[in-house]
Order: C-alpha cells, then sequence, then structure tokens
C-alpha cells in the first residue's frame, strides 16, 4: 500500500467545506499480494496537532470505496478527509476494523 501528498481544496464534488474546515484528499493505493478487502473507512489522518480526522464520506473520482481484490490486481483511489483549515495533514493512517493503527505513513 502506498499512499499520495494531501491535496487541499475548499470545494469538493460541487459542495463547500463547512465553515472553518476544508477537504484533504489522499490518494492510495493497493497492490495485492494475496486476495485482500480494503475499505475507505479504515483510513485516518491525523494533524499537527494530534487530532484525527476520519473519512469524510465524499471524494473525488476516482474514489477508493471498498472491495476485494484478487492476488496480483491493484486500485488506486482518493480518500477524503474534513479538516480544520489551516491545518495541515501530519500523517496518514491505516487502521483495522478493530480500530488500531496497522500502518502510519508520515505526510509526503
Amino acid at each position: 500500500v502506498t499512499v499520495g501528498p494531501p491535496d487541499y481544496k475548499r470545494r469538493l464534488n460541487g459542495a463547500r467545506a463547512p465553515a472553518g474546515q476544508r477537504w484533504a484528499i489522499v490518494p492510495v493505493t493497493y497492490t495485492a499480494f494475496a486476495p485482500f478487502d480494503f475499505r475507505a473507512a479504515d483510513w485516518q489522518v491525523v494533524d499537527g496537532a494530534g487530532a484525527r480526522h476520519g473519512w469524510a464520506l465524499t471524494d473525488p473520482q476516482p474514489p477508493l470505496g471498498a472491495g476485494t481484490l484478487e492476488q496480483g490486481a491493484s486500485i488506486t483511489g482518493n480518500v477524503t478527509f474534513q479538516v480544520p483549515a489551516g491545518v495541515n495533514v501530519a500523517a496518514i493512517v491505516l487502521r483495522t476494523e478493530a480500530g488500531a493503527d496497522l500502518i502510519v505513513f508520515r505526510a509526503p
């Protein structure tokens, strides 16, 4: 799994972020070495102040979504988070369904 740098936007899919907020859009790529289930909902970001922000349920094309990859398959899609305006993402976190941190990427 790899992640790209967050892209910050005030408007996403025609909708403005709530007052004092903006969208952080993170591209995620999975490559399966065995059958593998994935979900956008398993991702969070951590801002510079240490606050965590979950998936915003809205993604620009192509969305990561959820599904199963067969061995040798890959997928790249966007995962979006609502973060305070003026605050940058410090880390991008893949969590297990049970809520434990699995992989923590320092934001590029």
